[in-house]
Order: C-alpha cells, then sequence, then structure tokens
C-alpha cells in the first residue's frame, strides 16, 4: 500500500527533476540577480519543511483528509497536489509554507526560462485507507 508521505516525497522529486529536465544547460545560468545554479537550496530547504509538516497523514475518516496545490508549473497551476491530514497537520502553517514554495518555483521559472506542457494537474480524490489519507487518481483502484 502507498503511503501519503511517499507519495508527497515524490511529488517534491518530481518537480525537481522537471526543472532539471526542462533546463538545458548543466552549468549554472545567469538571470537578472547573477548566476542562478539549476539546484535551488531555498527551494529544497522550503519542501523540506512542507514534507515535515504534512508528515504521517493519519486519519480516522476521509473528512480529516485535505489537499494543497504544490509546486508552480511554468504555464501557471499547481506542478501537483500534496494529501493532509488536518488531525496532524497545521493547515494555516502548511498553507503558507506551501505559497512561499509556489512563489519561489514561480520566480525560478520566470528567471530561468522554463517551459512546461501547460497541461491542467487534476485533482485526486481522497481516501482514508489504512488511517493515511490517500489520493486517489482517475483510473486507478
Amino acid at each position: 500500500m502507498t503511503r501519503p508521505w511517499y507519495i508527497a516525497i515524490a511529488m517534491v522529486l518530481c518537480v525537481h527533476v522537471a526543472l532539471a529536465c526542462n533546463q538545458t544547460p548543466t552549468t549554472p545560468i545567469s538571470g537578472p540577480s547573477g548566476p542562478l545554479a539549476l539546484h535551488d537550496d531555498v527551494l529544497d530547504s522550503l519542501g523540506a519543511v512542507v514534507q515535515q509538516l504534512v508528515g504521517e497523514a493519519t486519519c480516522n475518516d476521509v473528512g480529516e483528509c485535505r489537499l494543497i496545490g504544490f509546486g508552480a508549473k511554468p504555464c501557471g497551476g499547481p506542478a501537483g497536489h500534496l494529501v493532509y491530514s488536518i488531525v496532524t497537520t497545521d493547515s494555516v502553517q502548511l498553507a503558507n509554507t506551501v505559497e512561499q514554495y509556489n512563489a519561489r518555483q514561480e520566480e525560478l521559472n520566470r528567471k530561468l526560462g522554463l517551459i512546461s506542457d501547460c497541461a491542467l494537474v487534476e485533482p485526486p480524490a481522497l481516501a482514508c485507507i489504512d488511517s493515511r489519507c490517500t489520493p486517489i487518481y482517475q483510473g486507478t483502484r
């Protein structure tokens, strides 16, 4: 059974891979404020805080589970969605940290001139499975 925190970690990794894959150079490039590395410590730090806030996402009922848009696609909108539990997560602190993360990623997208497929990332349905908030994606069982 897939655990929500595995999915959350995978999403953070996917966001970083997407940034790297959309950028051709393998050396730092220059932006308006100087050299920009392909690896961003601020984004990494914020992502780690988000993962810590989401934690295990435990639940007794699906009503305790929530989604939040995470990451920023270059065309706009979230890169994906994180599943969390209102029982174990401070929703306000998570929203504030995710907002900072998304803003940083939007800034990097602009500075690096990244592009994406502009496809809308549909939010998954939610379930409480084995006492964990779990995303249910269309077409999965």
